[in-house]
Order: structure tokens, then sequence, then C-alpha cells
């Protein structure tokens, strides 16, 4: 674990005193809590924009993905629509 010194606005500091109080845990351990948050929630926000910036195969690029998955769900003995 790394050891930093960082500035905090007061009003900033307080409302994130009060809630590690709420949670039971350390000033320290309710900063370090928030930045892992922070940080995945980017990586959640960086995979969605990686898939939403995906193309389709050049064979399927014609095809409606709805449509297509659908009649894969009507052919299998497992998967219908009518459940």
């Amino acid at each position: 674990m790394h050891r930093t010194q960082i500035y905090i606005e007061e009003e900033i500091f307080q409302k994130a005193r009060k809630e590690s109080e709420i949670l039971g845990v350390s000033i320290s351990e309710f900063i370090r809590m928030s930045i892992k948050k922070n940080i995945q929630k980017n990586s959640t926000n960086n995979i969605n924009v990686f898939f939403d910036n995906l193309k389709p195969l050049e064979s399927f690029k014609d095809i409606n993905p709805k449509k297509y998955v659908d009649n894969i769900r009507s052919k299998s003995r497992i998967l219908t629509n009518n459940e």
C-alpha cells in the first residue's frame, strides 16, 4: 500500500468524515473505498464504450440482431419465446 498526502476542501472532508462514521470505517478506508468505486465505475464505462464502438462482421452487416437471435431461439428446443 502506498502512503500519500492529499488536500481536501473542508466541506468535502466533513461529508466524507460523516459517511465514514456511518459506515463504521476510518476516513482513510472511506477514501480508499471511494477511489476504488470510482475506478471500477470508469472501467465499466470503458467496457460499455468498447462494446458500443464494435462493428459487426462484414457477413452480418445487413442482419438485424434481434431478428437473428429470435430466429435462433425459435429453433431451439430449450429456449423458446412461448414460455
